[in-house]
């Protein structure tokens, strides 16, 4: 026990009973090298982006949007079945398929017992993020709320969502807050 092998985190629930354990690998591979290439290119792109855009940050927002609803609509094996369940603001909690799908990228998400904010306590593209933070954290709010528009959030909704990079030690703080309704 405690040898570092797994990871351990809590599901996000609105149901009665204990939320149940996700477990993850926490392998350790022997070669970085198509990590490194990756994020290699990653920083290119984002450099490339800040350098010739007019508005980086929004232009980051929308491609990781167009991502974010492609990668849940791929996520998401049982789509028509899911499309028919009513769909939940997120006053009432975070989708489980947002979770999962953070995870799956790699961010280690874990969830604040409030349901409104989730730690992203590893960042797949560091590096890179922390020499374009305006490019790369802004591909990562799109894809998240790409994500939540393919879950079928309301557009009000997602709107609130926002991504503090670096906002806290060794994590980024989302929050889903759901914009009051006038």
């Amino acid at each position: 026990m405690g040898e570092g092998l797994a990871i351990k985190t809590r599901t996000p629930t609105q149901l009665r009973g204990r939320p149940a354990w996700l477990y993850e690998s926490a392998s350790d591979s022997n070669s970085d090298l198509p990590y490194r290439e990756y994020v290699g290119l990653a920083s290119a792109l984002a450099g490339q982006i800040a350098k010739t855009s007019v508005h980086p940050r929004t232009d980051a927002i929308e491609a990781g949007q167009r991502w974010g609803r492609t990668l849940m609509k791929e996520s998401r094996p049982n789509r028509e079945a899911m499309s028919k369940t009513a769909v939940r603001p997120l006053a009432e909690g975070t989708h489980l398929e947002l979770f999962l799908l953070l995870r799956k990228l790699g961010f280690a998400p874990s969830l604040d017992p409030s349901l409104n904010i989730i730690r992203l306590r590893r960042c797949p593209l560091l590096e890179a993020a922390q020499q374009f933070p305006e490019v790369v954290c802004g591909v990562h709010l799109g894809i998240i709320r790409g994500a939540l528009a393919e879950l079928g959030t309301k557009t009000d909704q997602i709107e609130g969502v926002d991504l503090q990079a670096f906002s806290e030690p060794e994590a980024c703080r989302l929050e889903l807050y759901a914009r009051p309704t006038t």
